[in-house]
């Protein structure tokens, strides 16, 4: 593709080489006697200028190709991540059908042991029934089951990591935001939020979302370490990374929030990156 251009030009280079070297042997110029050189000569850098915007083409069409194509493994990635979070969730609702199915059991349980007096023993039994409650309830958080599952799975990775998550989202219930494209915006956010901030002396985390009126907002701030460098095209962030990084990520982010007739911002302040999703309800 680099060569074409250069192969174009040493062409036209040899053709008038050869006519000032005609022109200088017989002092005329060589199309007054083959008329047909510059029909040869205008051939030539026709089939030149074609193999250039050939090359040009093909090149755009496989470099497409290949974004589209790490575009839909982002995707499918995210898919998986999806029904592993769905099946995360069948789970919880698992313990609680099977907590409501043997609660009857409970009661008459702790019935049995206070009528014989064993306030040790139901004490113990009620603590354990109430560990089994509150296990089921922290998950329970957002208002929709599956970004309760994701921000719970982050939230456990950030501890994991040593950074300090901090969480105050809440799922949009009653409107047409769809709980798939939140989680495509979730899982990107925080993903490159836990990159970012790892790296960090003392790394951060915090998720908020609000809404006013017809307009929902998600906010993920984060620690961070270096300079920012924006894309002049896109406008987001250069990813660091050499794979399925900061470029699809959020490129991904701003074709969920497209969807909803919204648009993503990105900044640094200070030490802190920033990123501010905008979606418009119905």
């Amino acid at each position: 593709m680099l060569a074409t251009p250069f192969l174009a030009l040493t062409g036209y280079l040899i053709f008038l080489y050869f006519s000032n070297v005609w022109l200088g042997t017989f002092g005329t110029y060589i199309w007054n006697v083959y008329s047909r050189y510059m029909m040869i000569r205008a051939l030539y850098q026709m089939v030149s200028y074609g193999a250039i915007l050939t090359t040009i083409v093909l090149y755009q069409s496989i470099k497409g190709s290949h974004r589209r194509e790490k575009e839909n493994a982002v995707l499918a990635e995210q898919m998986a991540d999806m029904k592993r979070h769905i099946g995360q969730m069948e789970a919880v609702y698992s313990d609680i059908r099977g907590l409501k199915h043997d609660m009857g059991n409970h009661v008459l349980t702790l019935e049995a042991l206070l009528d014989k007096k064993e306030h040790r023993e139901a004490e113990v039994y009620l603590s354990g029934l109430k560990e089994q409650l509150y296990k089921i309830e922290e998950d329970m958080k957002t208002g929709n089951p599956v970004t309760d599952v994701i921000l719970a799975e982050k939230q456990k990775e950030a501890r994991e990591r040593g950074i300090d998550f901090v969480c105050d989202f809440h799922y949009p219930e009653g409107t047409g935001v769809n709980a798939f494209d939140v989680s495509i915006i979730l899982n990107n956010a925080l993903d490159n939020a836990m990159e970012a901030a790892g790296g960090c002396e003392s790394p951060f985390i915090h998720i908020k979302s609000w809404r006013q009126r017809n307009v929902y907002m998600i906010e993920v701030r984060n620690s961070f370490t270096g300079k920012l460098v924006t894309d002049k095209d896109s406008g987001l962030p250069e990813s660091a990374k050499g794979g399925n990084g900061h470029g699809f990520g959020l490129k991904n982010m701003r074709k969920v929030a497209g969807r909803y007739h919204g648009d993503i911002d990105v900044r640094q302040e200070g030490n802190g990156f920033v990123l501010t999703v905008m979606m418009m309800l119905e």
